[in-house]
């Protein structure tokens, strides 16, 4: 959009002011009012129009750093920002075939080592379940598991735990401490609220084999997720750090 010249803009206004009701008044300015009072028009300030000019070409000159970034084709720092962007997608759990075909439209499969492009591709069209998804499932097979567990515990250890929380429910003896596999669990949570995918993952491995079993799926695509994360996160530092060493 153009902007109006102080000529221009004095014109406008003095058509304004020839036009509208006078404060007060039900009535236009007649001619020979107009020609004992006579209207002062002010053109606007020169500051306003410096700043005008000022602000227009600032936005030309950063118009045309971008014009000949693009043109330059900086490739390791597009790629770089495609990379960002993919990991923005990956968290939000839905898929990047998109998102993957610009990275390799960047030469990505040059500039990238092929363990990483592999990871990220295998996963591109169906994508993977967000950190939200992924607490939300555990959640709902978490039960199984403790049930699990509890049945696999001695009639004896049960009747003495039972004994020993009645006792401490009346302050005679101390309160029963939750067993290995509510403990196990509780830290699972613990991480995952974190976003601590990795940890959740080293925690699985210290229960039983037939406890895990259930989690089998969900271990799958946990797995899944921090092998695209870790794969996005070197891969980036990787081109960064080479940027680096080229400047």
């Amino acid at each position: 959009m153009r902007c109006l010249g102080g000529g221009a803009a004095a014109t406008l206004l003095l058509a304004g002011l020839l036009v509208v009701p006078l404060h007060g008044q039900g009535q236009s300015l007649s001619p020979g009012a107009a020609g004992t009072r006579p209207v002062e028009v002010r053109p606007p300030p020169a500051s306003l129009d410096l700043r005008v000019r000022r602000l227009e070409e600032s936005l030309s000159a950063i118009d045309e750093r971008l014009r000949a970034a693009g043109a330059a084709g900086m490739p390791i720092d597009r790629l770089a920002l495609a990379l960002l962007h993919l990991e923005t997608v990956v968290g939000n759990g839905r898929p990047w075939s998109r998102e993957w075909q610009l990275i390799l439209a960047l030469d990505g499969a040059a500039l990238v080592p092929p363990l990483y492009l592999e990871v990220l591709g295998s996963h591109a069209s169906r994508g993977l379940p967000s950190a939200r998804e992924l607490t939300e499932r555990f959640e709902a097979l978490a039960p199984a598991i403790a049930s699990r567990a509890s049945s696999e515990v001695a009639f004896l250890e049960r009747s003495l735990n039972m004994i020993r929380s009645t006792l401490a429910g009346i302050g005679l003896a101390a309160p029963v401490e939750p067993g290995q596999v509510e403990t196990v669990l509780a830290s699972i949570r613990e991480h995952l609220r974190r976003g601590e995918l990795p940890g959740a993952l080293a925690e699985v491995t210290t229960l039983a084999e037939e406890q895990q079993a259930l989690l089998a799926g969900w271990l799958a695509q946990v797995r899944a997720r921090v092998a695209v994360e870790q794969s996005l996160q070197e891969a980036i530092l990787g081109l960064l750090s080479g940027r680096a060493r080229q400047g």
